[in-house]
């Protein structure tokens, strides 16, 4: 799986979504990260914004470097149980 992360940022009336990656984005990123923002547009009953942007990024830093801003939806387990 190459998503590490998806984050959520309001920025003013724009909700930003983003896709960070352990690799430089491809098509399909695009067009995952457009479903969904899709998705999430169409399922809220009052949205709090008036767009909605997407973003797909190579990210090789740590997790944990993001922005404060940014909302973490998801984050994949990067650490070995052994």
């Amino acid at each position: 799986m190459s998503i590490r992360a998806v984050t959520f940022e309001m920025t003013g009336s724009t909700a930003i979504l983003r896709y960070h990656l352990d690799r430089q984005p491809n098509d399909f990123d695009y067009d995952s990260v457009d479903m969904v923002a899709t998705n999430l547009d169409s399922g809220s009953q009052a949205p709090k914004w008036e767009k909605i942007e997407v973003e797909c990024s190579m990210h090789t830093e740590r997790l944990s470097n993001l922005r404060p801003e940014e909302i973490v939806v998801y984050a994949r387990r990067e650490y070995d149980m052994a």
